[in-house]
């Protein structure tokens, strides 16, 4: 056993050493939103959907763990720029029909589904991780719902329709 740990002890100090590095949230971003781009049509991964959220999770960790001083602005933006790749990564063809639309676009899909986020992040905080995921899912179908239902509908970025290419 103990040389089982002393084989995994630098890759642990390793990873600790990453999660203090000043670009870890950034890259867990970018990491989340290629996650969702390669699981979107027309590519192929579509088994990266159950895992996209993961790096989304981990950043939120990161926060609570680290204390920051400012911790939902801190997720809010990290989640914000993962939308914002992934719906620029998805939806860049819409500039084909105009493009300050697209520009339109772009910045309110990122903004609506956005908003889930924080909200998963203040009910982990106040009442417990468990109720956080579960409220994570009921605001992020609440958020695809209501998206659906208005004027500016636009559901492309349903996940539901990142299961096209395998509707098993």
């Amino acid at each position: 056993m103990k040389a089982l740990y002393l084989s995994i002890y630098p890759s642990l100090a390793i990873l600790r050493k990453i999660q203090q590095h000043r670009y870890y949230l950034a890259f867990l971003s970018l990491l989340s939103s290629i996650f969702f781009w390669l699981s979107w049509p027309p590519n192929r991964c579509v088994l990266l959907l159950f895992v996209a959220f993961v790096p989304l999770l981990l950043i939120a960790r990161h926060i609570e763990k680290y204390q920051y001083k400012r911790p939902y602005w801190t997720f809010y933006k990290h989640a914000y720029l993962t939308l914002f790749l992934w719906n620029l990564t998805t939806t860049w063809w819409v500039a084909h029909a105009t493009a300050a639309g697209a520009v339109f676009m772009l910045f309110v899909n990122t903004f609506c589904m956005s908003l889930p986020l924080p909200l998963f992040q203040l009910m982990a905080k106040h009442y417990g991780r468990n109720i956080g995921y579960v409220a994570l899912l009921a605001y992020w179908v609440s958020m695809e719902h209501t998206h659906l239902q208005w004027e500016l509908s636009f559901p492309w970025l349903n996940l539901g329709n990142g299961f096209a290419y395998w509707p098993e």
